[in-house]
């Protein structure tokens, strides 16, 4: 029952909900390519960040927030048959810097845990979670742009939680 345990003990985990197998994998695959909404969010801490997002072309929108992100060409291709998804990013897929480039957002809170600062950013009408290294000195009320790692977001069917590959 303990997620950090099985993903550093185990070679092998098996990720149940009600008595249903979701995922059988090695820790790294469980993490790196979760087969649902639950199993992404079932591992990792903090939580994966998971926002609807509308289909326009090769591109997401994003509910809450006032820009969308272009998919790398083979990501993009898997959205050919639907209209809204869940798009799921890990905190640590999330790049935060001081006036870059990407898209505004406002260090609401900031978790100091030594090795690194866990943030939560407000976005638009949205909240994401990122984690940072401390060297940045952010503090809350900080203006920032943020980026997403694209080749290490989850897209996800918006009815069913399966993933989409």
């Amino acid at each position: 029952h303990d997620q950090v345990e099985a993903m550093t003990m185990a070679d092998r985990i098996g990720v149940l909900n009600e008595g249903e197998i979701l995922q059988v994998g090695t820790p790294d695959e469980i993490y790196n390519t979760p087969a649902t909404t639950f199993v992404a969010s079932f591992v990792g801490s903090p939580q994966i960040n998971m926002m609807i997002a509308r289909v326009v072309g090769t591109k997401v929108e994003f509910d809450g927030l006032d820009v969308g992100v272009e998919l790398p060409a083979e990501r993009a291709g898997l959205l050919k048959d639907h209209r809204e998804i869940l798009f799921g990013i890990r905190p640590e897929d999330i790049t935060v810097t001081k006036g870059g480039k990407g898209f505004a957002a406002t260090v609401h809170f900031k978790q100091a845990m030594g090795a690194e600062d866990i943030l939560n950013l407000k976005c638009g009408a949205g909240e994401l979670r990122a984690l940072v290294e401390p060297h940045l000195k952010l503090q809350e009320g900080d203006q920032v742009s943020i980026e997403f790692d694209l080749d290490r977001s989850h897209l996800f069917d918006l009815e069913t939680g399966a993933a989409l590959r």
